[in-house]
């Protein structure tokens, strides 16, 4: 008798794992999102919106209202200041990583001192990586750097707290000297 209620037990467990492990992932309830919502490609992002009532494109994130996560400047209201050295090109690597998460691809060797230089609809990627190695003068507004937000991953510093992202100068014009 106990041999049969161990098989039978065994039977069971068995079955439960494999009914668990034949599921697709994709069509099962994501236990991390709060609202259990199901985790698919097919997802209706159209019917998600923001506070504001504006659609949630596929593949973006919901916002959430906290004051987290690049910022968003206007970069007329803040004072501009102007620049002058030899900017620097750091390729950032496809991957989770410190540096991709700081963001820290361009950079401004003005008199010794490193400043980080963001690139805008104004100066685009693209401008500023023909200006690698070159000195020049650029013109942009200093913005400090943003906080992660609650459902971002992020590296920790050496206190167990979100690592801060540098203050970036966001570039409303390069050009070479």
């Amino acid at each position: 008798m106990n041999r049969r209620l161990i098989l039978t037990l065994l039977a069971t467990f068995v079955m439960a794992i494999a009914a668990c492990c034949a599921t697709e992932p994709d069509t099962q309830p994501d236990p991390l999102n709060p609202d259990n919502a199901m985790n698919t490609d097919e997802a209706e992002a159209e019917d998600e919106e923001t506070p504001n009532g504006d659609p949630v494109e596929p593949g973006e994130a919901m916002p959430t209202g906290e004051d987290c996560g690049p910022a968003k400047v206007d970069l007329d209201a803040l004072p501009a200041k102007t620049l002058t050295g030899t900017l620097h090109y750091k390729a950032i690597e496809p991957r989770k990583s410190v540096e991709a998460y700081l963001g820290v691809e361009f950079t401004l060797d003005a008199d010794g001192t490193e400043h980080v230089l963001k690139p805008t609809d104004r100066v685009s990627r693209d401008a500023l990586i023909a200006l690698d190695g070159k000195p020049v003068e650029v013109t942009g507004v200093l913005v400090e750097g943003s906080k992660p937000c609650s459902w971002e991953q992020y590296p920790m510093d050496m206190d167990g707290k979100p690592m801060k992202r540098p203050a970036a100068y966001h570039l409303l014009k390069a050009n070479a000297r």
